[in-house]
């Protein structure tokens, strides 16, 4: 899980009695992590500044920025398995994008000021990507390819 207050990133086991923290320098608002067990990786978004998105192993170690342009306050990832891709939504740039899951690749599904005034959530289901707005309090979809 991600704690922007503590500015951190930390694991615990399901019963929650054994706790580590993985990251806890050179983050400066972590806002989202999502989790490959099939890659051993795990990616999250800093929505700091500068913002970023950044993957490493999920062990803590081999830690590498994939997105440091382009991108300001990147509030929730989610990774497409199927098509190893990296999507997130950005709240002040209003957009939907996406990279491959070594950063290169990078593409912008949609940008909308109507209907991505201020997301916060994401998820995928097939083609398709879901995401919540508060601005709205709506929840939107459109498909990952075409917008």
């Amino acid at each position: 899980w991600t704690d922007m207050g503590a500015r951190t990133i930390s694991v615990a086991s399901f019963d929650g009695k054994r706790m580590k923290t993985l990251f806890d320098s050179n983050l400066r608002e972590p806002a989202s992590v999502a989790v490959d067990p099939l890659s051993g990786y795990m990616y999250w978004a800093d929505r700091g500044e500068p913002a970023v998105i950044e993957k490493a192993g999920m062990n803590g170690i081999d830690r590498k920025l994939l997105v440091t342009r382009g991108i300001q306050w990147p509030n929730a990832i989610a990774i497409d398995r199927v098509k190893n891709r990296l999507y997130w939504v950005d709240s002040k740039l209003h957009t939907l994008s996406s990279v491959d899951m070594v950063g290169e690749d990078r593409r912008t599904v949609l940008s909308s000021h109507e209907y991505l005034a201020h997301p916060f959530g994401v998820s995928m289901f097939e083609d398709d990507i879901f995401w919540t707005d508060w601005e709205h309090n709506a929840i939107y979809g459109a498909n990952k390819f075409t917008g």
